[in-house]
């Protein structure tokens, strides 16, 4: 997602950041979309603003109805993008992540399509940050973000990250068994692949945990679902970390299709 929303000018964001956070504090906190709506509707004025910085934003219209709406709607949508987005890996945020797979959930159950979540966690991170320090640890997460990334192309497959050193992705359409393949093929290739850390280079390794949602089951819970994932994420760690483990109300053989010398060969 780095990248793809292109803020016009600098200036301009700044006002907007700047107004929300004072009309917070005046009128208590509200989410960036419903101030971005009240600002469409005319019901936030705006007026000059003395940013932090020092920079001077002279003149603006005292009322958001004489700001063209079409330039208006340009930088909220850009604003808008900005806070979904993870400041460090560029990764979609966990506020993305809950209200898409809301989505794709409702989807999957009009289209009686499977759909899975994979919870990602990076094995040891604290040895990362207590041997070689905060700033080691980021990259760490940069470079799983990059590996992330570059393995899951599809068009349909979300990456985000959750907070600290998890991750999830969104998997519409895909099955356990599917899902399973993504993962071990991510696993795999990020416990080949190095982080180099100055002089020092380390390998890490992920654990991670996937459900699916199987149409015959009846109606999902977004939830409940994150819950199992979640629990299968656990599972992997307690089984020696460095694994994928899909939760056991989608690993029967009916729902995955993955027989022994199947998972064998995914897990070589």
């Amino acid at each position: 997602m780095s990248g793809a929303c292109a803020i016009r000018s600098v200036s301009e964001q700044s006002v907007l950041m700047e107004l929300h956070r004072r009309y917070s504090e005046e009128h208590g906190e509200v989410s960036l979309e419903e101030f971005c709506a009240r600002l469409l509707r005319g019901f936030v004025l705006v007026e000059d603003l003395e940013l932090e910085r020092g920079q001077r934003i002279a003149e603006h219209d005292a009322r958001v109805q004489r700001t063209p709406t079409r330039d208006l709607q340009g930088l909220i949508d850009d604003l808008c993008a900005l806070s979904m987005e993870d400041g460090l890996t560029g990764l979609f945020n966990r506020r993305y992540f809950d209200r898409r797979f809301g989505q794709e959930l409702q989807r999957a159950v009009r289209d009686l399509r499977p759909c899975s979540i994979m919870i990602v966690d990076v094995d040891h991170f604290k040895r990362v940050n207590d041997s070689y320090g905060h700033a080691a640890g980021d990259q760490c997460l940069r470079h799983i973000a990059d590996v992330m990334t570059a393995e899951l192309r599809s068009t349909d497959e979300v990456t985000t990250r959750l907070g600290g050193e998890e991750f999830a992705v969104i998997l519409p359409g895909a099955d356990a068994r599917g899902a399973l393949i993504a993962g071990e093929r991510l696993r795999r290739r990020i416990e080949a692949r190095h982080v180099a850390l100055g002089s020092a280079t380390i390998s890490v390794t992920i654990s991670a945990g996937i459900v699916s949602y199987d149409p015959s089951s009846g109606e999902p819970s977004a939830e409940g679902l994150i819950a199992k994932a979640d629990e299968a994420l656990y599972l992997a760690k307690g089984q020696g970390r460095n694994r994928v483990v899909v939760h056991p109300t989608s690993a029967e053989p009916r729902d995955t299709g993955v027989s022994s010398e199947e998972r064998d060969g995914l897990l070589g």
